[in-house]
């Protein structure tokens, strides 16, 4: 796996003669960067695509402990910062759904679209975080996600938060990525 300094990503380089932009993709809890790896191939659609792997994930023991959604999101500016990447659209499955949602509050101008998965825009309650917390290891064993997965009422992730993120929103899903130009 690449790194810049301690910040370690995948990365597939756009295939194509006119690049789309950079999808930047942020991973779910317990699982690491490589879940992204089939989504890759969307570099021979034209898309460069980055998958940092969160600090404290997959061999970063060393890594200095992050104590919030905020430190991981620092770290995704700071990568992008080392790439020299002005703008991305941002993906957030899960857990990265909500440094997705700190990233767009902190760095709006970098983001260019958003793809949120099963995640939300508020933070977990204390027994939500003690719940995920008694799951990674059969989680990280069978690759799966949450079982439970969260409910939102049919409203969007924006309405539920009262974020005004002042985006285009719709559902999409991966073969829209081809489309978004």
């Amino acid at each position: 796996m690449p790194n810049i300094g301690r910040l370690r990503y995948l990365e597939a380089a756009a295939q194509v003669e006119r690049p789309r932009g950079t999808l930047l993709l942020l991973h779910a809890f317990p699982l690491n960067a490589r879940m992204w790896e089939g989504q890759l191939a969307l570099a021979d659609t034209g898309w460069r695509v980055i998958a940092p792997q969160l600090r404290g994930f997959d061999g970063g023991a060393g890594d200095p402990a992050a104590t919030s959604v905020d430190d991981y999101a620092g770290d995704v500016i700071d990568l992008l910062d080392s790439l020299h990447l002005k703008q991305v659209v941002v993906g957030g499955l899960s857990m990265g759904g909500y440094v997705a949602f700190e990233f767009i509050r902190r760095w709006r101008s970098r983001v260019r679209g958003l793809v949120l998965m099963d995640t939300r825009a508020e933070a977990d309650t204390v027994e939500g975080k003690r719940g995920r917390m008694a799951r990674p290891a059969a989680g990280a064993d069978r690759g799966t996600r949450d079982p439970h997965p969260r409910r939102h009422g049919g409203r969007t992730m924006a309405e539920e938060s009262n974020l005004n993120l002042d985006l285009p929103q719709r559902s999409i899903v991966p073969s829209d990525l081809a489309a978004i130009s």
